[in-house]
């Protein structure tokens, strides 16, 4: 995934209309989520992805680099995990 950042917005606008937060500051929440220790409970169920989506997430990932799960570091498992979440509201 080479530009999350306009997608991730294009994410957050839809999202907005739903919800009674602006684009601007669900944008903020989105990515404060996906950098969270919790990410997985991703806007609080807004995005229905759970703890195996994490490790489905990490193994893809891992497996595309040619490496395990366990050598993934904290960057690339939240890459692993964006690049999840945007697999899924595609």
């Amino acid at each position: 995934m080479s530009e999350p950042t306009p997608q991730l917005m294009e994410i957050a606008r839809a999202a907005s209309d739903a919800a009674p937060i602006d684009a601007s500051a669900m944008f903020k929440q989105l990515i404060e989520a996906i950098r969270g220790p919790k990410h997985w409970e991703l806007l609080e169920g807004c995005v229905p992805l759970n703890w195996q989506d994490v490790l489905e997430a990490r193994w893809t990932y891992a497996r595309a680099l040619g490496r395990s799960v366990e050598a993934l570091t904290a960057a690339e498992k939240q890459t692993a995990y964006l690049n999840h979440v945007m697999e899924k509201l595609a």
